[in-house]
């Protein structure tokens, strides 16, 4: 139907419809505004976003007549966006405004026990809360009039939904929330006893009762501001009670007014020491994210907590992965607490002179301890349920070898950085003089109008080229140039991509920062949904991701005095595993050969000549096609991809080498079909390791090849952590060798031993990281390459 013009001088609206159908619970929807579709039924959420709540409805046990729906606004507004309205200069803000108030009257008439805000502006409305994404999932006071105090619980417009299907189960489990608070009309929230002791004796008894106590939650606030210090640490026993030790706060507190110190030095001293004797008990103990914690109390205090047993955010990445992994989040889907994340921010800037801020900061993390703890308990629980179990605590033993990793760190050559630095800033002023050169003016490649102006300008101050867009937005982006090079041949593109790199190489040289001891630190830890392992800046904002640093820059990481640098990587360990998943006989064979160059036979083979005719580039090509087209991944993306890694290619011809191999390996896209219907079947695929993934998103392509990529590689990183778990086995039981792990890079390690034991030291990383695993009813083994030098550009 046409979109009828909105005329406020009419007596009626004609696109009005109810605000409300049958009600018969005490469970109330409001939403924005009816859409197109609602206005010809006359009905709210009759469209494609009504079709979502449906769902939702139906998988939450409740019916549209058994609940209310209502909106904000009784009329469609116009281009379907409400927000214009609530300024008072709209035309159409008193159409708002009589709809809200109808709506209040109703709902003040129908009393409903709850109501469910379906997005920001109908959350605004009811609550005064801003933040969809932070309060969905709380229970909070409604403030319109006649309805103060009515639970209101916030969560996904269905339309969101539409856009992020992943955010569905997220509603779900709101809603569930809501159907249960509908039992009552009463507004209570969950008890928290939480003790702040700033007396020195009053915190020992705390320590000395939680000595005895087999398992709890512990949680420390930092801040950078006067250097890194730990502003307070507190403890829970289960999810109501907690104690903090605060050791900064504002002066009335303080006993040493200059520094803010709360205890004297000799008590601090005498806490840190019964702190650290607690946090090494033999307690099991819990964290959110106690990667930072652990790393932080062991640089700040030198207090390494022993038997960290549990993290609530690692737990949660075994149970949902493709949800938030925050303690807010976790707050909002395993409690009844509100969203209170925002009382942490003090951390940022803490002011000394606020009681009530420092106050409001020292509960703030007590919460944090009462809340890990809570939801501890319930992940438990779930993780035994779902058979997840054993995959947890698997990746739980990773926790104390990335640790040391993370605090070792690597050795750096301050003198090759340097010399780096000069290359490429030398590199980086030829490049520009040549490609102004070329255009004939000075240019900024990273300034977006002067790249406009190059590329899809008229001539003669531009190509004239069609512009790139990315959602209706012209770019100039990387991605956009390698667009525009493969439509035409002018060397300007590559000259333009040159210089780009080469800013970018730069910056990457300049994130090689060093710590108090001189060495580069790292935050590795295992927060993706396969168990890769992730890796980050350090907890001091040192230090970069140094997974990702480019091959030409390793130089400048150099081996201790008197050591060997080492690097073990499991060789062609994905495509080996798809080669097993798929059950093809020849695939097998060619990778069971550790001596057989299986990408340079699958090059013979695409590009049709003998294997000693095939060249460099043809090898690399066919290697990135074969493994991008193993995962589901699209020419047109293989080629963006391969052509960013300098290596231009087409689309046509990444078309041309998959369909060869797909032909030569059929198995391949019979294995992919079986996961597409696994998939339809339950959206589950169960790995050879026993580790479960359910897929939230919507069944698509995008779906489909992350299920295909899911298996492989969550096998490779289980090897990988067991391997890693052997080899820290043997650094803590024997190390006859003197092995140190320094790394770890997608499958390889970077470790040291003593300068000429290199031989000895294969043998025990043979040993420990060849770990075979049964798949599809086979071993397999995925063999270890080894090298060794002085720098990890040599062993790399």
């Amino acid at each position: 139907m046409s979109v009828l013009m909105f005329n406020t001088d009419r007596p009626k609206v004609p696109n009005e419809i109810p605000d409300s159908e049958l009600w018969d619970g005490k469970i109330a929807f409001v939403g924005e505004a009816p859409g197109e579709k609602e206005i010809g039924y006359r009905r709210p959420f009759m469209g494609a976003a009504g079709s979502v709540l449906n769902s939702l409805l139906k998988d939450t046990g409740l019916s549209r007549s058994r609940v209310f729906l209502g909106n904000l606004c009784p009329i469609r507004p116009p281009s379907n966006k409400l927000a214009p309205l609530f300024k008072e200069d709209h035309a159409l803000h008193d159409e708002l405004v009589k709809g809200i108030t109808q709506l209040s009257i109703e709902l003040e008439e129908l009393k409903p026990n709850v109501i469910i805000a379906l997005g920001e502006l109908p959350m605004q409305v009811l609550t005064g809360k801003h933040g969809i994404t932070k309060w969905r999932g709380s229970k909070l006071p409604c403030t319109l009039h006649g309805l103060e105090g009515t639970k209101v619980i916030p969560t996904y417009h269905p339309a969101a939904i539409l856009r992020m299907y992943k955010w569905n189960m997220i509603s779900m489990a709101d809603i569930k929330f809501a159907k249960k608070e509908s039992l009552s009309a009463e507004l209570t929230y969950p008890e928290r006893n939480i003790s702040v002791t700033t007396n020195c004796d009053e915190a020992i008894a705390f320590i000395n009762e939680y000595q005895q106590l087999p398992q709890w939650s512990f949680d420390i606030e930092t801040t950078p501001v006067g250097g890194w210090q730990v502003l307070c640490i507190g403890f829970a026993k289960d999810a109501k009670n907690a104690f903090v030790i605060p050791f900064a706060g504002p002066p009335e507190l303080c006993q040493d007014r200059s520094t803010y110190s709360i205890f004297t030095q000799h008590q601090e001293v005498e806490l840190r020491r019964r702190l650290k004797k607690l946090l090494q008990n033999e307690s099991a103990k819990c964290g959110q994210n106690g990667m930072y914690d652990r790393t932080m109390l062991a640089w700040l205090w030198d207090t390494m907590v022993l038997n960290y047993t549990d993290d609530t955010m690692l737990a949660n990445k075994i149970l949902y992965p493709d949800f938030p992994k925050g303690l807010d989040f976790l707050t909002s889907i395993w409690t009844d607490h509100i969203y209170y994340k925002d009382e942490g921010k003090f951390w940022k800037n803490p002011d000394p002179s606020v009681m009530k801020l420092w106050t409001q900061f020292w509960d703030y993390n007590g919460k944090d301890c009462t809340t890990t703890e809570e939801v501890r308990v319930k992940q438990a629980r779930e993780l035994t349920n779902r058979s997840l179990m054993q995959s947890y605590r698997e990746v739980m033993t990773m926790q104390d070898p990335l640790l040391h990793m993370n605090l070792r760190g690597l050795r750096v050559d301050y003198q090759r950085l340097a010399e780096h630095k000069v290359e490429k800033a030398k590199a980086i002023e030829n490049l520009q003089i040549i490609t102004e050169g070329v255009i004939g003016r000075e240019l900024n490649v990273k300034s977006p109008k002067q790249m406009k102006e190059i590329l899809y300008s008229k001539p003669p101050t531009g190509m004239g080229l069609p512009p790139v867009k990315i959602k209706n937005k012209i770019t100039t982006d990387e991605d956009a140039l390698i667009k525009l090079s493969q439509k035409t041949s002018d060397p300007l593109f590559y000259l333009l991509m040159g210089l780009r790199k080469q800013r970018t190489n730069l910056q990457d040289l300049n994130k090689i920062t060093t710590d108090r001891d001189n060495r580069i630190h790292y935050s590795l830890n295992v927060t993706t949904s396969t168990g890769r392992f992730a890796c980050s800046e350090f907890t001091t904002w040192t230090g970069t991701n140094m997974q990702n640093i480019g091959k030409w820059m390793r130089d400048v990481i150099i081996a201790d005095n008197a050591k060997d640098m080492g690097y073990s990587d499991l060789a062609r360990a994905e495509a080996k595993v798809v080669a097993y998943l798929c059950q093809d006989a020849d695939m097998i064979n060619m990778f069971d050969d550790p001596d057989f160059d299986v990408h340079r036979a699958n090059a013979a083979r695409i590009f049709g000549v003998a294997e000693d005719q095939i060249d460099f580039d043809q090898r690399y090509l066919a290697k990135r096609v074969v493994h991008a087209s193993n995962y589901g991944m699209g020419a047109r993306k293989m080629a963006m991809i391969i052509s960013k890694d300098g290596f231009p290619t087409t689309e046509r011809e990444c078309k041309s080498i998959q369909r060869k191999y797909f032909a030569a390996f059929p198995a391949v896209l019979r294995w992919q079909e079986s996961i597409q219907q696994q998939l339809y079947n339950g959206r589950t695929i169960t790995s050879a390791t026993g580790r479960s993934r359910f897929f939230t998103g919507r069944l698509s392509d995008d779906t489909f090849r992350d299920a295909y990529a899911y298996e492989p590689q969550e096998i490779v990183c289980w090897i990988m952590s067991r391997g890693i778990e052997n080899v820290w086995k043997y650094m803590r039981e024997d190390n006859a060798v003197g092995l140190d792990m320094f790394l770890q890079v997608h499958d390889a390690i970077v470790w040291s031993c003593p300068k000429g034991d290199s031989e000895k030291a294969k043998v025990v990383l043979d040993k420990a990281l060849s770990v075979p695993i049964m798949i599809k009813g086979k071993e397999c083994l995925i063999s270890i390459d080894h090298t060794v030098g002085q720098n990890w550009k040599e062993c790399s």
